[in-house]
């Protein structure tokens, strides 16, 4: 399973860019403004990113307690 980590973690960063540099475009169409469309973005968006990055940390987090077990596991088996 821990081959699935990479692909995952890689198109959710690609998701995450193309969203923020989307509404990036979005906002200084609506504002005019670099420095107001860049708060703006930040602060719509940058929530959800830190969510979902959060999320991603404590659920994979658990693939690393999952490895750490099994490697104890099979040097107790194989000395």
């Amino acid at each position: 399973m821990t081959w699935a980590i990479m692909p995952v973690l890689l198109g959710l960063a690609v998701d995450d860019t193309v969203h923020f540099i989307n509404h990036a475009q979005l906002e200084f169409v609506r504002t005019g403004s670099y420095r107001e469309s860049t708060r703006r973005v930040f602060t719509a968006v940058g929530s959800a990113l830190f969510l979902t990055s959060l999320v991603l940390i404590i659920g994979f987090s658990a693939y690393l307690g999952a490895v750490a077990v099994s490697g104890k596991r099979n040097a107790r088996e194989n000395p």
